[in-house]
């Protein structure tokens, strides 16, 4: 059993570094089983362990401490365990102290009753370890201690303080469905890949102050949170610069931090997350980053649901294809609103554009398609080699598409409109209308940037 314990953490520690999300739905699948598995193991008599200090102690083979009861103070105080640790379904009454202890294999506590204060701190896990449905009725220390590969909480009671106050997690941490039913201390905490809290019960205060995040921080679900759970002081780990928050279904009015350091995460194998449940989490957060005052995240967070709501529409291909290029208009015309400066920028780049372009074909537009008689005058006194006239037409140019496209003394009855309806010549007419309405669209934006200021 031990060896396809090992077997099956090596599996689930591949998939779960390639794909996040379907970490998440493993955790979900694998939950009623395990419950199972412990109300079973709650029915055997428990045999008392005979030996009660292992302090300094090398296990060079596997340690069997399955279905244990100890009514005495335990001690595997800097205790070395080589191989896999097995303490299942065992019941400590006293206290338990595995400080300094090194698991190199990896260790099982699950369905383990710790009613008196446990200390596991500067334990060193450097393989999987699994507290799945851990009751701790007492004090429990964690403080100092390393996570090197996966481990798991799910579903653990803490019923007393949990002191996790500079631990480090390196793999994947998962507190799915963990009630906390007094004070959680996470201060100083380093979280690496991915932390799941899914579904969990926060009874009373939790602290995260200075708190390196994950990766991913997975928050879903959780709605039973006493006190207010504060991330603004907490860090973001400078390889990843974001931390990918889910949110989904979360009382999300009991969270408070600045977003310019996040961004929300839906993992895509949820299938129960829809566009309605990711605009709902959107919104509330919104509102969340504005009653905070939190200007230049509550900026950020909007930028993305606007992107979010061009990108992500329900419908057709079409649909979604003029979706994205909404998309990068709003977002490279002004920035979704937040830089309008852009539009002056834009303005002037449309107009050098199509007076660049205008260059090439002056003579055709000028006679062919909107008249311009003074052009006309002007460009049948200019002299010179085709070089020579290509840069002398530039300002001829600018001049003319500026009357266009600023409609500076725009004369309807210049544009021949009759002789340019007929098989190709339509495109004269389009070109023109072209130039007229970007100069229109311009012109509007730039009046209501000058308004807005």
């Amino acid at each position: 059993m031990i060896a396809t314990y090992c077997l099956t953490n090596i599996d689930r520690t591949m998939k779960h570094i390639i794909i996040p999300g379907i970490l998440l739905l493993f955790i979900m699948q694998t939950s009623d089983a395990f419950s199972q598995d412990c109300a079973k193991e709650e029915s055997l008599n428990l045999s008392a362990i005979k030996q009660t200090n292992f302090s300094n102690s090398v296990f060079n083979e596997e340690a069997d401490f399955w279905d244990k009861l100890s009514d005495s103070i335990v001690d595997f105080s800097n205790a070395e365990f080589k191989k896999p640790a097995e303490f299942n379904n065992s019941k400590f009454n006293s206290y338990v102290n595995f400080s300094n202890a090194k698991f190199y294999a990896s260790a099982d506590f699950q369905c383990v009753q710790f009613l008196s204060d446990v200390n596991f701190s500067r334990t060193s896990f450097e393989s999987n370890v699994d507290f799945l449905q851990v009751k701790f009725k007492s004090t429990t220390d964690f403080s100092y201690s390393k996570f090197s590969s996966i481990s798991s909480f799910k579903k653990a009671k803490f019923n007393s303080i949990v002191n996790f106050s500079n631990a480090t997690f390196k793999n994947h941490v998962n507190f799915n469905q963990v009630e906390f039913n007094a004070d959680a201390n996470f201060t100083d905490v380093i979280f690496d890949s991915m932390a799941v809290f899914e579904k969990a019960k926060f009874n009373a205060d939790a602290n995260f102050t200075s708190t390196t995040l994950p990766k991913y921080l997975d928050f879903s679900y959780t709605t039973k949170i006493s006190n207010e759970i504060d991330l603004t002081s907490a860090f973001i780990d400078e390889k990843y610069g974001t931390c990918y928050i889910n949110l989904n279904g979360a009382a999300i009015d009991k969270f408070r931090f600045r977003y310019k350091r996040f961004k929300l995460w839906f993992p895509p194998g949820d299938t129960k997350i829809d566009y309605d449940l990711k605009s709902n989490v959107y919104e509330v957060l919104l509102e969340k980053q504005k009653d905070e005052g939190f200007t230049l995240s509550y900026e950020k967070l909007d930028r993305e649901y606007k992107e979010f709501k061009y990108t992500e529409q329900k419908g057709s291909e079409i649909k979604r294809i003029w979706g994205n290029f909404q998309n990068w208009v709003d977002k490279n015309w002004w920035g979704y609103g937040y830089e309008k400066w852009l539009i002056i920028q834009n303005s002037v780049i449309l107009y050098v554009l199509f007076s660049f372009l205008n260059v090439f074909f002056l003579k055709h537009l000028t006679r062919r398609v909107y008249e311009a008689d003074k052009i006309n005058e002007y460009w049948e006194e200019v002299t010179g080699s085709k070089l020579s006239k290509f840069f002398k037409s530039i300002p001829f140019s600018l001049f003319y598409t500026a009357e266009i496209f600023f409609g500076f003394k725009f004369d309807l009855n210049r544009l021949k409109y009759k002789e340019n309806l007929q098989g190709w010549k339509i495109f004269n007419l389009v070109y023109f209308i072209t130039i007229y309405l970007s100069g229109l669209v311009c012109i509007a934006y730039l009046a209501n940037y000058v308004i807005t200021v």
